[in-house]
């Protein structure tokens, strides 16, 4: 009996992103995908017309996971937002301190696809985007005035946490990134 087509097209894209994430993109082609997810090449297409829309997926499916994180740290229960806001870093850090972190998977796309206009740069643009929007509007709810430009430096402090724990197999940049964070805030009154 055939396999139904959503188990074969979720199938494609977790294997896919697994192989995205630990080797890179570009340095997984369509026939280690359809190889390692056990699928005929045919099967692949029909559900991602090109890898572009393949990698457009996979990046699409990690921000729906963080953007899902991202609400329950917004909606912080009894947190303050300075605490939510803070607490990014240290939850980060303690999500790269997993086996296997390569970096921030929309990072590692947004340097592999040099082409803005790539479906994946445009995901990976997105995430950030929302994240950015994430900060200011935890920043706002502090009572920040210049809660866009907050938002900013706390995305920068968390791009470089990323950047440097990849780069260094440690969370000390995590650790490093909240307290300049916690500068930031203090600095804004809070």
């Amino acid at each position: 009996m055939p396999e139904p087509a959503s188990a074969a097209r979720e199938r494609i894209l977790e294997t896919a992103s697994r192989l995205f994430y630990e080797r890179g993109i570009r340095a997984v082609g369509v026939d280690t995908i359809v190889a390692e997810a056990n699928v005929a090449k045919t099967t692949l297409y029909q559900h991602f017309k090109t890898k572009d829309d393949l990698i457009a997926a996979y990046l699409q499916a990690s921000d729906e996971n963080l953007r899902a994180w991202f609400s329950t740290l917004l909606d912080g229960g009894d947190d303050s937002p300075e605490e939510r806001l803070l607490a990014v870093f240290r939850q980060m850090g303690d999500w790269v301190a997993r086996a296997g972190f390569r970096g921030c998977g929309f990072i590692n796309a947004s340097m592999e696809l040099a082409d803005r206009a790539h479906p994946g740069s445009v995901v990976a643009a997105g995430h950030k985007d929302h994240v950015l929007d994430a900060f200011a509007a935890l920043a706002r709810q502090a009572g920040v005035d210049d809660a866009e430009r907050l938002a900013r430096e706390l995305l920068v402090l968390l791009d470089g946490a990323f950047a440097g724990s990849a780069m260094q197999g440690t969370t000390a940049p995590f650790e490093t990134a909240e307290r300049a964070a916690a500068l930031l805030l203090r600095a804004r009154g809070l």
